[in-house]
């Protein structure tokens, strides 16, 4: 993911190269990427053997270990533990770890409710009374009478990501005084995306958390700009009735037309209090080439945050500011 500096906010943590450096590789490219002195390598970098901040407070496993295929393409797969707390707690650092590296492509432990008539089988939500229609919409896995809910099933109101976890990535650690909030009466969800390697595996990924050991003066929220998805300025949003409630949803986003040349989705959320905005985790997966992130405040004034084009299709980086 590479930012344009003359069009986004200043970076704490920025790691742009400099011109000269970028002239340096180009012309080390364009030399044949020639063999340096084995005596001018770096050391090889140390990876945490445990876990990355020592002993967590609070270890929540998979409720179940999966058995991953040997081959074939495997849907995401939820599993649920229910948050054992009795009142509010405050995470101060997080970590989601895999159990088998080999197959756990990525993952992403959330917390959530569940929605009305759902229960938990063998650490799965299912919901009975899904007909086969109901299971092709929402996504759901059935099983018999049963249907095993897909991640997008659940509405995405009263959820939050706690932690996001790729090769190189899945430790979070914040600012003291700041913190995530876990409620009781809620689930924490992994939601697995798993990779077969040719041969039977099993996998069994866990979660730690360390409690935050000073007063919280500012709760952290991790969410996607996607409170309404335009596509061509049209809103695709839906409206359902859950737990005896209309809730918005993001509506399913079309496929990028044939022989499309710019395929603009646009992501909005609205925010009625001043916040502080710690990191943009920029992420366009499969076909997506640039992306801006913009403020606009009510009187239509509005400021770009940040512009970047595609290397990877996903990438994060941070900053800090405050909303006037």
């Amino acid at each position: 993911m590479v930012c344009d500096p003359a069009s986004s906010l200043k970076f704490r943590n920025d790691r742009r190269l400099s011109q000269k450096e970028i002239d340096t590789i180009v012309a080390w490219v364009e030399s044949g990427s020639p063999k340096g002195d084995d005596a001018d390598l770096p050391a090889l970098p140390k990876f945490a053997k445990g876990w990355s901040w020592g002993e967590p407070d609070l270890i929540i496993p998979m409720p179940v270990e999966f058995d991953v295929p040997a081959e074939g393409e495997l849907p995401m797969q939820n599993f649920y533990v229910a948050v054992p707390f009795k009142e509010d707690r405050w995470v101060e650092a997080v970590e989601l770890r895999p159990g088998n590296s080999a197959v756990v492509h990525h993952s992403i432990a959330n917390v959530t409710r569940l929605p009305e008539g759902s229960k938990i089988v063998n650490g799965r939500a299912v919901r009975a009374e899904l007909n086969t229609s109901d299971a092709s919409r929402t996504g759901g896995l059935r099983e018999g009478a049963e249907v095993f809910q897909s991640q997008d099933s659940f509405a995405r109101a009263g959820a939050f990501k706690l932690i996001g976890q790729a090769p190189g990535k899945g430790f979070e650690r914040h600012f003291a005084g700041t913190a995530k909030r876990i409620k009781p009466r809620m689930y924490f969800q992994f939601n697995m995306h798993y990779q077969p390697s040719g041969r039977p595996e099993k996998d069994r990924s866990m979660l730690g958390l360390w409690f935050a050991k000073i007063p919280v003066t500012r709760e952290v929220l991790t969410k996607g700009v996607i409170d309404t998805v335009l596509v061509g300025g049209k809103d695709i949003g839906e409206t359902r009735m859950v737990n005896g409630r209309e809730v918005k949803t993001r509506g399913r986003i079309p496929n990028i037309p044939p022989n499309a040349d710019n395929w603009e989705i646009a992501g909005e959320m609205t925010v009625k209090q001043d916040i502080t905005l710690y990191a943009f985790a920029p992420h366009m997966h499969l076909r997506g080439k640039d992306i801006k992130y913009m403020m606009v405040w009510p009187t239509g004034a509005s400021k770009l945050c940040s512009t970047c084009r595609s290397l990877t299709s996903t990438g994060s980086f941070i900053t800090s500011l405050k909303s006037p």
